[in-house]
């Protein structure tokens, strides 16, 4: 696991003025810091359950159920500091003139965010699909399975720092639970080849005030198709195309203050993403 930001210099405490932060001396998003998360690995126990059915010569019915998986992080944070100079930018309760160098007091607060260990841990959700395939004609094969993604667990991400400084932090995410329907058919053109297609589509997990960098997804429909090949009684080829198109969503870059719940004040941007996926199995059996 991957994560950096810059630091904002305003939302700095102003030692030794109680309450006060380098925000009444500089403008928001005074960046004075790049923090890096990384983690190389977590481990985590869970189950993964499933049934099928045959409910009719023609008819299968499946059902499978994914339990949740925390997985535990330890990694190191890092502090690399932006290049100054860092000077007062607007008029202030302190009387300081606009222009003065604010350069020795980051440096005090650089010289406090020391590279140290890092914790934190992720629940991935539990999922559950229900599915049915139906053998509608002795070539044809249709196919549709429900989804349900147990999101809402996503609610928060605690980063635990090793030092006091800086303190330790909780991103609100409060996601929410999602559903999936996938539709496909499957043709046997001849007893060698197979033609395939299908549709998805996902809901997005994310409201509309945690989309950020971290998962800046939003609803997502996707077309597929595939062609299989029976070389010979021991190998098949098959290969697939899969586009996805992602609505476009707002969300934000930076972080509320802290204290403050997240709110869609905060998106200042657009995310737009689509992807385009495909894939080659081969098959041999003996």
């Amino acid at each position: 696991m991957d994560l950096s930001r810059r630091e904002d210099l305003a939302e700095v405490p102003l030692a030794p003025v109680p309450g006060l932060t380098f925000g009444a001396l500089v403008n928001p998003r005074t960046d004075f810091a790049t923090t890096a998360l990384s983690a190389a690995w977590a481990k985590g126990v869970g189950a993964n359950l499933g049934v099928l059915l045959k409910a009719h010569d023609r008819v299968r019915v499946g059902a499978r159920y994914l339990t949740t998986v925390t997985l535990k992080y330890e990694g190191d944070a890092t502090f690399t500091p932006v290049p100054g100079p860092f000077v007062v930018t607007k008029p202030n309760v302190l009387g300081l003139p606009v222009g003065t160098s604010l350069d020795p007091f980051v440096s005090q607060v650089l010289g406090a965010l020391q590279n140290q260990p890092i914790r934190t841990e992720l629940d991935m959700p539990a999922q559950f699909v229900v599915g049915v395939s139906v053998h509608a004609a002795p070539r044809i094969k249709l196919l549709a399975d429900y989804q349900w993604v147990d999101w809402s667990r996503f609610d928060s991400i605690r980063l635990d720092f090793a030092n006091p400084i800086p303190g330790d932090e909780e991103l609100v995410q409060n996601y929410r639970d999602t559903s999936t329907v996938r539709f496909g058919a499957a043709v046997e053109l001849t007893p060698a080849i197979r033609v395939s297609g299908g549709y998805i589509y996902n809901q997005a997990a994310a409201p509309d005030e945690t989309v950020t960098p971290i998962l800046p997804e939003a609803d997502r429909n996707h077309v597929t198709v595939g062609l299989g090949w029976n070389v010979n009684r021991h190998w098949t080829i098959d290969t697939a195309y899969q586009f996805v198109h992602s609505a476009d969503r707002r969300g934000r870059v930076v972080n509320p203050p802290p204290g403050v719940l997240p709110s869609t004040a905060l998106n200042t941007g657009v995310y737009a993403t689509r992807a385009d996926l495909f894939a080659v199995t081969l098959t041999f059996r003996r």
